[in-house]
């Protein structure tokens, strides 16, 4: 069962192009299988997950290193399903990956949430439901709080002294930055998310 995430960048227009392009572009060229993706409007994004069971923590990732820019932020559907076709251009390609994803994107405004999936699986409901309380978490992040979780997402063995070294200060400081964003939480929540994946594709009929 494949991922596809489709995404908008949240108050684009409060800081030059250039700002969150280089963030996205970095990120979609890392995370994306066999470069799937597509970057349209400026703003929005569709790529095919690499590593489909660490999806939130790919989205997480994208999260915290767009909140280390004043105002910053992202909103993402996850859809899990086949891909019928593939295209270089991402936008062309299809499947019930795609369509999940994208009818996500354009119902998230309704839902008040800014991460959503859909696999039209039973269990979407109560991973919807983490996925929307993580979410107010997230959103209160400061921009040292995105800095720290980003830094410790992309530095995964790293320990707390060696994640301060890192951001130029205290163990202490890192330890206190990290309970304020809810890290154990989020790692639990990543955690919880790999599990739905082999659930849901375990019964996938695509």
């Amino acid at each position: 069962m494949e991922i596809i995430l489709s995404g908008d960048i949240v108050n684009s227009t409060n800081v030059k192009p250039q700002v969150y392009l280089s963030i996205l572009e970095k990120w979609i060229i890392k995370h994306s299988k066999d470069q799937q993706y597509s970057i349209y409007r400026g703003d929005s994004f569709q790529l095919v997950v690499a590593q489909p069971a660490k999806a939130l923590s790919v989205i997480i990732e994208l999260k915290s290193a767009l909140k280390r820019i004043k105002t910053l932020d992202v909103k993402l559907a996850i859809g899990l399903g086949g891909i019928d076709f593939k295209n270089a251009i991402t936008s062309k390609s299809n499947g019930t990956a795609f369509i999940r994803s994208g009818r996500a994107l354009d119902a998230i405004e309704n839902k008040k949430q800014n991460i959503i999936l859909s696999s039209d699986h039973p269990l979407d409901t109560y991973m919807n439901s983490n996925l929307k309380l993580a979410g107010i978490l997230m959103d209160s992040w400061s921009i040292n709080s995105a800095e720290t979780v980003y830094e410790a997402l992309i530095n995964p063995k790293v320990n707390q002294t060696q994640l301060g070294q890192l951001l130029g200060i205290k163990q202490a400081t890192a330890s206190r930055r990290l309970e304020r964003a809810y890290w154990t939480e989020i790692q639990e929540l990543i955690l919880l998310f790999e599990q739905f994946y082999k659930d849901v594709s375990h019964g996938a009929i695509d």
